[in-house]
């Protein structure tokens, strides 16, 4: 199980993010795969839609 965390949303959403395309191939490859299992705290999610928006 993979535990996705701000940081690498963040990450994955803006192309201007320092490490954007190697976390976007990894998502992508990960995605791609058969089995793999993600978990994503509601945390996560409020601070990922607050620190997007600050960001942008």
């Amino acid at each position: 199980m993979h535990a996705i965390d701000t940081t690498f949303l963040i990450q994955v959403e803006l192309r201007e993010a320092q490490d954007h395309l190697r976390a976007r191939a990894w998502l992508d490859r990960t995605l791609e795969s058969d089995g793999q299992l993600f978990a994503l705290a509601p945390q996560v999610l409020t601070e990922f839609i607050r620190g997007d928006l600050r960001f942008r």
